[in-house]
């Protein structure tokens, strides 16, 4: 049988794209190595109860959410350029991603009104990993 030039070349392009996403996807989840460091941590949103928390409520406390977390330059002047990576978060708020060292500014997104993300700075160290908890204000008072 015989197969065209054109398809193969096709065939092994597709296999090769494969090969590098699947690659891809294992350094942006792989842990800590002598070249690059991990960043762990969850997102939480609160207070999620308007008014004074009563003593012992726990019912109002913050609590994680599934959203994504933009990764910046921690020396760019500011988050309005385009991030260094993103990294969503699981329905327990966690997520983790593997970086170059250096210093980068985590931001959590948030929807719109009065709801408020706070950046968050973390210097990657090679070979290590650091942990952090970022916060959303949902500005109930």
């Amino acid at each position: 049988m015989r197969v065209q030039r054109g398809t193969m070349v096709r065939a092994i392009m597709i296999v090769l794209g494969a090969l590098l996403a699947i690659g891809l996807t294992g350094v942006a989840n792989a842990g800590p190595d002598r070249m690059h460091g991990v960043v762990r941590g969850v997102v939480v949103i609160g207070p999620s109860c308007p008014g004074p928390a009563q003593r012992g409520a726990t019912d109002c406390a913050a609590r994680p959410i599934q959203t994504t977390v933009s990764v910046f330059a921690a020396n760019a002047r500011s988050a309005d350029g385009a991030p260094v990576a993103t990294v969503a978060t699981d329905r327990d708020g966690r997520f983790q991603i593997t970086l170059a060292p250096g210093v980068y500014r985590l931001v959590p997104a948030a929807a719109g009104g009065i709801v408020t993300a706070k950046p968050r700075n973390v210097t990657v160290t090679a070979g290590s990993t650091a942990e952090v908890r970022l916060f959303v204000d949902t500005g109930m008072r």
